[in-house]
């Protein structure tokens, strides 16, 4: 009897195995509140930037429902084996924290089309966007 409990721990333990879910500041392909842009941050090759050339950074970038890309960060300089935490606010901005340097991005859309700005967490990032070890920093 105790082989068969001990058997059945071991199977039902593997079951719960795998990738563990992403967090939701770490969602690929998250819509926007109004449902017209989708965001994906994925780690590709820096291209642009010569002290950065071919490191693999993280790229927010952002697109329509259709597929059709509006916004690529290929400035970037985030390295990808560092972790970077975003998400969509309720007046449709793309927010990132970037836990290397503590730096706070955003993403908006203007009448020129999507602009970048560096900010101060004082300027309203979503604490759910923030990772637990900089919250109430």
């Amino acid at each position: 009897m105790l082989r068969i409990t001990m058997i059945a721990v071991l199977f039902g333990g593997l079951l719960g195995c795998g990738p563990p879910a992403p967090r939701a500041n770490q969602k690929q392909r998250t819509t926007s509140p109004n449902g017209k842009y989708v965001l994906t941050v994925p780690i590709e090759a820096q291209t642009t930037n010569p002290k950065y050339n071919g490191t693999r950074v993280w790229k927010v970038t952002i697109a329509d429902t259709s597929g059709a890309v509006l916004c690529k960060d290929e400035q970037s300089t985030m390295v990808g084996n560092l972790s970077v935490y975003w998400g969509w606010d309720d007046q449709n901005r793309v927010w990132l924290y970037n836990s290397d340097d503590g730096a706070i991005w955003r993403w908006e859309v203007t009448p020129e089309g999507w602009k970048k700005f560096r900010l101060q967490k004082a300027d309203g990032i979503p604490e759910w966007v923030l990772p637990d070890c900089a919250k109430g920093k």
